[in-house]
Order: structure tokens, then sequence, then C-alpha cells
């Protein structure tokens, strides 16, 4: 039910994608392909860390507990090889593990670099905002 969904829980539903099946939600990870082993897994808001190996002869895929949008990158914590990552159930994100690998992935969430500069505006407009106010009203003194 929509009240059980955890950290996947959104007020209206607004960030969900629109013809997301909110029963897909879970958190935990799921849709674990045959021959990979999950030694430990981390969930910290909107990151994931996920101790695992691909024991199969061919590419195998997980499921993440995290929806996908645009940023989200899937990395080797040691390599800091990307892995791929694609459209999982519901729009969760789907972890490809390669033949043969073992190690910690990182799936989390990084911002654009353009944010960084829409944050800077908005400061920058901020700053400007409170100095015109403090010079106005020195004006009005004299």
């Amino acid at each position: 039910s929509e009240g059980d969904l955890d950290s996947f829980g959104v007020s209206g539903g607004e960030y969900l994608y629109e013809n997301a099946d909110t029963s897909d939600y879970t958190d935990s990870i799921s849709d674990i392909g045959a021959g990979v082993i999950i030694d430990d897994s981390k969930r910290m808001s909107n990151e994931m860390v996920v101790n695992l190996k691909n024991t199969s002869a061919s590419e195998q895929t997980i499921e993440i507990p995290l929806i996908l949008y645009k940023g989200y990158k899937a990395n080797d914590i040691n390599t800091g090889k990307e892995l791929y990552i694609s459209d999982g159930k519901s729009h969760r994100i789907k972890l490809h593990i390669p033949v043969g690998y073992e190690g910690e992935v990182d799936v989390k969430f990084r911002e654009p670099w353009y944010w960084r500069i829409a944050e800077l505006i908005s400061l920058i407009s901020l700053l400007s905002g409170v100095i015109m106010l403090f010079k106005d009203k020195r004006e009005d003194r004299v």
C-alpha cells in the first residue's frame, strides 16, 4: 500500500514517474541475478554501497532501491570505474554487474555542474539584495 513506501514515500507522488507501480518500491535490493552474491549493502538517503560478486559466466543485474533519475552513477569504490545502470521495474536503478566482477559499488546521485552555477547566482542575488537594503536604510538616515 502507499502507506508502506518507507524512504520511497513522497507526499503526493510528485517525484514519481507517471506509470510507476508503488508496490515495486522496496527498501531492499531485489531481482538479484543468478550467481550474484551480495556480501553487504548500506543505504544512506540517495546513495547505496553494495559489496558483491558475480560468479556466473554472464553479465547479471540487481535492482537497487533507488529511483533512477538523471544524475545517478555507479562506480567501483576502489578503481573509480563506472558500472552501467539502466531503468528497472517502475524506474528503479538496475545495476549491471560484469562477468567476474567482485568489489564495492557506490550508487549515488551526483548533481550536474550547472546546479552549482544556479546556486552561485542565487547567492549573489541574495547578497545584492541585502546590500541594497542596508544601503537604502543608510540613505534614509542621512
